[in-house]
């Protein structure tokens, strides 16, 4: 053959066998699927480029087109080539929890595995961390060394940790009042939870990050970047291995706002290390090496992983142990602080329902020096306080509730029975199959939280008739309390099952504890002067559209416009 004719033949074979290859395979993922028989959308049935433009292109509105397809094909949808997403709020416990069998609640069978998708959970960098293990018996063992730091009583325990980092907080306030400068109290939350709390109570550390002048921003704004990039990641998995070979300083160089997380990483190491060294004891004597002056850190997850008799050596290696850690701060702070921000906005636009609630904490916490806090399991029984927590969580949607989270039954079939669009078919799921929802679209259905863009703490009182209303449909019209209670089995900020989120009880603590203290001490100008009031907080260039609705998924925490600078306010 010429060889001047071979090399465009070369490369037109080439062409060809890439051409068939790339049909065969979107053939196989539209006629051959185990998920074929789901209705979708072409494209995102053959690629998952569908979910990256999206996603990364048009910066996290997945969410809202997963929306609107469900609108079109009804409420199950198949999204990516592997893929099931399910818009009907009875079948959360069912995905998340009880297993397979039923679209209902009373046609669910026992407890089933559920394994995460890796295809998923590879976003976040952390394949070791307990958060991110895809395998349920893996996940099971890791989280079972972890639990005892994060049990209610534990949490409950360590309630003045808490109320000593709101004074703290509280004094700040002072400090603004003074000055006339608005707090950027979307920040000040973030700094609360992130270094005040959940690092003293996880890692044993405090970097007073509440006493920063200006909250000191970087740490939330490099999670905020951390978390969106996740939909980067999940469609180029290998940045992650990529960004292990940069150095730190190159890293700071290029974005200011790492700092702060370059040097939580490096202090969460020394950490490890220096308990590694003494083999996990927490006693306050000397370490083993006999340095007398080297004292033992304080107790922390760490501690609990390595005292841990059922977890095998290689499951205690410091770079798992560095994982965990990394999750914990990672799914701790911006959840919790977005959810306080959210409620606090809520609270300050409706000065009745301010009023209402300082009414209660006045009975509840008669001091207004603030020394004596209630028990968090008194608090906890204040129906109003408690309501608003409730609706706070449900509009706030942190915690990854506007993204999906996965899960797989490794071992059985999944059946999903359409009741909306084509009533009582039948949609059968192979075992192996990534099936999801979205929290915040089980937040915002209409028929179960009427009128659910609005924060509305009545719906979650026994003698509330929205939860009345709500639930009629579906046959429930016993009384207020068991209606209420059915109400939140449609509450999910925390998701369900197995794999909820660990530290929901230090979350819960966290929002009940800082509400109560702030509320019982300082009102609004249309709220008027109570009790021992220190002052009136005002939202200041603050507006809903701009600074409060999600606009966008941003993984652990909702995006927002562009152009927001977070929830102010001014202490007057």
């Amino acid at each position: 053959m010429d060889q001047s004719n071979a090399a465009p033949a070369v490369v037109i074979a080439v062409c060809v066998l890439l051409a068939t290859s790339l049909i065969g395979l979107c053939v196989n993922r539209v006629y051959f699927s185990p998920v074929a028989h789901v209705p979708g959308p072409l494209l995102a049935k053959v690629s998952y480029w569908y979910e990256f433009y999206y996603d990364v292109v048009q910066r996290g509105q997945y969410v809202f087109k997963i929306k609107k397809l469900h609108e079109y094909y009804g409420p199950i949808v198949r999204i990516n080539p592997a893929e099931v997403h399910i818009a009907d709020p009875d079948f959360y416990n069912v995905i998340y929890a009880a297993g397979s069998g039923g679209s209902t609640r009373e046609e669910q069978k026992p407890a089933q595995k559920r394994d995460k998708w890796s295809w998923f959970t590879r976003q976040f960098g952390l394949p070791l961390s307990t958060f991110a293990t895809a395998d349920h018996d893996t996940h099971r063992l890791r989280r079972e060394a972890l639990e005892p730091g994060f049990r209610k009583e534990k949490v409950a325990s360590l309630q003045s940790l808490i109320e000593d980092v709101v004074r703290k907080l509280l004094d700040r306030f002072d400090e603004f009042q003074m000055l006339g400068d608005a707090l950027p109290i979307s920040l000040a939350f973030a700094a609360l939870m992130n270094a005040d709390i959940v690092e003293q109570y996880t890692l044993g550390q405090n970097d007073k990050r509440v006493l920063a002048r200006d909250f000191e921003p970087s740490l939330h704004d490099a999670a905020v970047v951390r978390s969106f990039r996740g939909h980067l990641i999940k469609q180029f998995p290998s940045i992650w291995w990529l960004t292990r070979f940069i150095p730190d300083d190159v890293t700071i160089m290029v974005n200011r706002s790492m700092a702060s997380h370059v040097k939580l990483q490096r202090d969460m190491k020394a950490q490890i290390e220096l308990i590694h060294r003494q083999g996990g004891s927490n006693s306050n004597s000397s370490s083993s090496t006999g340095n007398k002056s080297s004292p033992s850190p304080p107790q922390t997850i760490f501690h609990s992983i390595l005292s841990s008799s059922d977890l095998p050596s290689t499951e205690k290696s410091p770079s798992r142990l560095y994982q965990d850690g990394l999750a914990t701060i990672m799914l701790g702070t911006l959840p919790t602080a977005t959810a306080l921000s959210v409620t606090l906005f809520h609270l300050l636009s409706q000065p009745e329902l301010l009023r209402r609630l300082k009414t209660e904490l006045l009975v509840a916490i008669p001091s207004a020096n603030l020394q004596r806090i209630p028990p968090l399991s008194v608090l906890e029984q204040l129906p109003f306080l408690s309501a608003c927590v409730r609706e706070g969580l449900r509009l706030s949607n942190g915690g990854m509730n506007t993204t999906r989270s996965q899960r797989i039954d490794p071992q059985n079939a999944v059946v999903f029975v359409d009741r909306w669009k084509n009533e009582g078919k039948r949609y059968v799921m192979p075992p192996g199959t990534p099936m999801s929802m979205t929290g915040m679209l089980v937040h915002l259905d209409e028929k179960v939280f009427p009128d659910p863009a609005r924060f509305e703490p009545q719906r979650w009182l026994e003698n509330s008739t929205t939860a009345a209303t709500a639930l009629a449909g579906g046959g429930r019209r016993d009384g207020g309390g068991a209606r209420v209670a059915a109400l939140e089995e449609y509450l999910v900020p925390f998701s369900q099952g197995p794999r909820q989120c660990l530290g929901q009880h230090l979350a819960l603590a966290s929002i009940y504890t800082t509400l109560a203290m702030i509320f019982r001490v300082y009102g609004s100008s249309e709220t008027g002067k109570m009790k021992g009031d220190r002052g009136c907080l005002e939202l200041f260039e603050t507006e809903y559209a701009r600074d409060v609705e999600i606009v966008g998924d941003g993984v652990i925490a909702p995006l927002r416009s562009r152009d927001s600078r977070g929830i102010r306010i001014k202490v007057k």
